[in-house]
């Protein structure tokens, strides 16, 4: 016996450009846009849908890609 269970969210893409040691990288994720979702930021919790542009957001960023947590090669070409 199975279940499926199929929501329709609104969704939002966040990008964010990180100060590496080899200049700027550019990261972007989807998030959910609903209040209960939260960001870390300098001054504490902020719901994403209090974000403006030009928002600082707090992230761990690692020059290595993961997948289901553990560190994988990989390489991205977009055109």
């Amino acid at each position: 016996v199975g279940r499926v269970k199929i929501e329709k969210r609104p969704m939002f893409r966040l990008q964010a450009e990180v100060e590496t040691d080899d200049g700027v990288d550019r990261v972007e994720t989807l998030i959910q846009n609903a209040e209960t979702v939260k960001v870390a930021t300098s001054e504490g919790k902020t719901a994403v849908t209090d974000l403006e542009a030009g928002d600082e957001v707090l992230v761990y960023y690692e020059d290595v890609a993961r997948h289901f947590g553990e560190a994988v090669e990989e390489s991205i070409i977009e055109k």
